[in-house]
């Protein structure tokens, strides 16, 4: 495939976060089907390779790796580094920080497996306009959404002091903070149950 160059001289990466129980859907929402050809992971992995991204790393939940999944993970791992996490439980700064361990780039997408209704010109327009430092997010109408761009001191911080905080939100909430305006209602979008599933299958968000 044909990936377009960022007008950025930075350098960025993508952590897609598939490390969570899947619960309340009662499936595996990186395994969803985001159309015929491709599921929420690949799908959200193209997003990131049509926009010139190629590191990308993505936590995946040991569980759906194994057994029906590893068909599907032999060919995630063509395109994206996985690594697994055997210890769900341990909450989603947890996954961020294994995957961030695993990423050299200055910058990184935090993007949700559960959030594929983001388009490819939103992750270039992100990257465009990041500053030196601090939290990217993309708003729509005055809603923050996802996915967040981070640099490499607040990954820095993540990694290392990790369990000082409660959530993601709160270790951001250390940082400078710069909100671009979008158009695409997706960035607000997480797809937890099966109501929402078959609701996002009758059109998409963007």
């Amino acid at each position: 495939m044909n990936t377009s160059a960022l007008v950025s001289p930075k350098n960025f990466a993508a952590l897609i976060l598939a490390g969570g129980k899947s619960r309340r859907m009662a499936y595996p929402k990186p395994w969803l089907w985001y159309n015929r050809h491709s599921t929420y992971l690949e799908h959200i992995i193209q997003i990131y390779l049509q926009a010139g991204i190629s590191e990308i790393v993505v936590v995946l939940n040991s569980r759906f790796c194994k057994n029906e999944w590893a068909e599907k993970l032999a060919l995630v791992c063509t395109q994206a580094k996985v690594v697994e996490n055997d210890q769900p439980d341990l909450g989603r700064l947890h996954s961020i920080r294994l995957g961030l361990s695993e990423i050299a780039s200055d910058f990184t997408f935090i993007h949700n497996a559960d959030s594929p209704y983001v388009g490819v010109e939103l992750i270039e327009t992100l990257a465009r306009n990041a500053g030196d430092t601090g939290v990217f997010i993309p708003v729509v109408e005055q809603k923050k959404g996802h996915p967040v761009l981070i640099s490499n001191e607040v990954k820095a911080r993540i990694i290392n002091d990790y369990q000082s905080f409660e959530s993601l939100r709160d270790v951001l909430g250390l940082f400078k903070h710069k909100l671009l305006n979008t158009q695409y209602k997706g960035i607000l979008e997480n797809i937890n149950t099966k109501k929402q599933f078959e609701e996002a299958e009758s059109g998409h968000f963007q």
